[in-house]
């Protein structure tokens, strides 16, 4: 499966879900973002966190929406600027299970995407910079480094007895990091253009990104499921459109 596939199909669902506001096509993209789920074969140990992680922003976006939305229908609870009603908690709920439908089919199908991979397929099938997209996928590449750092900088100031949980120690540690960062960078940036990632010419590939057939139906299967959420909302009359302005 090309890695471009499963993303182009989850940006069309993701924008249909972004302009609608209903709950009817929310939770019809929802129920099918989990039925076709099981097709990134991610395993457990890697899926549960970021479930986690969008649980909880969906839950702190409905919980803002609770407590400062529009007022609307009757008062539940009131106190200065916080005003739950019937009509907030309504929205809450709305605004949470659309983040969980905008965000948690990204997040996983990029967690299960190479990025070795998607780079070849942004190079050569969506004919973007290569330039641009070698420096970003190095990047990515380097982001898992910087844990590392933290932790390696943590061991070094204990062992000099430098250890303590003050905003002082935190902001020196970051700082660190920073630098050591910039530091990294101007290295890959140097040891990239001594490769020819500079140039102008045209590059060749080691790897050949190939579109299939079955990636043009993964790309028609998110145009599908984007019809069936308009279809069944405009159907049952519960279509609106978020109005921007």
């Amino acid at each position: 499966m090309n890695p471009l596939a499963p993303i182009v199909a989850s940006s069309i669902v993701g924008l249909v879900v972004l302009v609608s506001f209903d709950p009817v096509s929310v939770s019809v993209a929802l129920v099918c973002e989990v039925l076709t789920l099981p097709w990134l074969r991610l395993p457990a140990q890697r899926m549960w966190p970021i479930v986690g992680i969008v649980g909880v922003s969906a839950v702190l976006g409905a919980m803002g929406t609770a407590l400062y939305g529009r007022p609307s229908g009757e008062t539940l609870f009131a106190w200065g600027p916080i005003n739950v009603t019937t009509g907030s908690l309504d929205l809450a709920v709305l605004v949470g299970l659309r983040i969980v439908a905008i965000a948690l089919p990204g997040a996983l199908v990029f967690a299960a995407t190479n990025l070795t991979s998607l780079a070849d397929a942004l190079t050569q099938i969506a004919r973007l910079p290569s330039r641009f997209v070698a420096g970003a996928l190095s990047s990515l590449r380097m982001m898992s480094l910087l844990a590392d750092d933290w932790r390696t900088m943590g061991y070094a100031r204990r062992a000099r007895g430098l250890a303590s949980r003050s905003p002082q120690q935190f902001a020196g540690q970051s700082f660190a990091l920073f630098v050591r960062a910039v530091r990294r960078g101007s290295a890959l940036a140097t040891t990239m253009e001594a490769r020819g990632f500079g140039g102008n010419n045209e590059r060749s590939w080691a790897r050949v990104s190939v579109w299939r057939t079955r990636d043009g139906l993964i790309v028609a299967g998110g145009f599908v499921i984007a019809a069936l959420v308009v279809g069944i909302s405009v159907g049952t009359g519960s279509w609106q459109v978020v109005v921007f302005g």
